[in-house]
């Protein structure tokens, strides 16, 4: 029985995927199981992710450190800060240049060093869950390709 409702239910996701017309008449429908979806994960569902979203962040600000470190051996200029995002997405390949929460990482250079940051679950920089890699300059060190 379950093994039936379960066909039905499929084979009619199909020919909603499928044919044009059906996919019309359950748009609104479908947009409002995305709305519950998207509320079920960033409502109640959001502090058991926030862990996952912090290792996820913490991984690219240091993979983007260690590309930063490949560059500046080689010689090559480090980005500005409006380029930044251009560069998470270019050295990250498959990333979107955002952090586990959805927000562009911000590069602030200072006159030896500059700043990786990740505003963090709330969405807004300067706060106490800001995520911040720092990365020195000086004389060029040695990081082998992998």
């Amino acid at each position: 029985m379950i093994k039936r409702i379960f066909l039905g239910v499929l084979v009619l996701g199909l020919a909603i995927l499928t044919i044009p017309p059906l996919r019309v008449r359950a748009d609104p429908y479908l947009e409002r199981m995305g709305e519950t979806m998207h509320w079920l994960l960033e409502g109640p569902l959001s502090p058991m992710l926030n862990p996952y979203r912090r290792l996820k962040t913490q991984s690219e600000m240091g993979e983007a450190v260690r590309e930063l470190i490949r560059d500046r051996n080689a010689g090559f200029v480090r980005p500005e800060p409006d380029e930044f995002r251009q560069f998470m997405q270019r050295e990250l390949e498959g990333e979107d240049g955002l952090d586990g929460w959805g927000t562009p990482y911000i590069m602030v250079p200072q006159q030896d060093s500059m700043f990786i940051v990740s505003a963090g679950p709330d969405h807004e920089f300067d706060t106490e869950d800001d995520i911040v890699e720092r990365l020195r300059f000086g004389a060029p060190a040695y990081m082998p390709r992998r």
